[in-house]
């Protein structure tokens, strides 16, 4: 009986050590999926707010000569309005932000929230009027911009 129960405790010991085991990886997992990815370290490009402007404009102008439903990246949008404030040095408030998305306020406003949950925007309080609220690129967010734009260069379509 004792040989049994050894027998068992081991079992037990086992399978709590291969538990524990597969937890970690899958931990590891989890975390590699969900922390941002690093940047490659680049030098700041030399685009300008200007140029995402223009950007914003051509991505526009597709809606005149193609059904406007079909280009919609509300996701994009924001992040290249949001870039060009950066670059402008300018505050953009959560309503201005979902209003250059070009889609529905609530549709604008879900893209928002899957922004701020991966970590490429934050909101903060407008200190002068606490109905408003801001939304800037995070750092990550901002570096990823300029390692895109790096990577492709300005005279590529967008």
């Amino acid at each position: 009986m004792h040989h049994t129960s050894r027998s068992f405790l081991n079992s037990q010991t086992f399978d709590a050590d291969f538990i524990r085991e597969k937890l970690y990886g899958a931990l590891d997992s989890v975390d590699s999926i969900a922390a941002p990815e690093p940047v490659k370290a680049c030098q700041p490009t030399a685009i300008t707010e200007q140029d995402i402007r223009q950007i914003l404009r051509e991505r526009r102008m597709r809606a005149e000569h193609f059904p406007a439903d079909l280009f919609a990246d509300p996701a994009w949008d924001m992040l290249l309005d949001l870039f060009g404030a950066r670059l402008g040095q300018r505050r953009v408030c959560v309503t201005a932000a979902c209003a250059g998305a070009s889609v529905p306020p609530t549709t604008a406003l879900r893209w928002l929230v899957t922004l701020e949950q991966k970590g490429l925007v934050k909101r903060y309080p407008d200190p002068l009027d606490a109905r408003r609220t801001f939304v800037e690129l995070t750092e990550h967010a901002t570096a990823s911009m300029h390692s895109y734009f790096s990577s492709v260069g300005r005279s590529s379509n967008h």
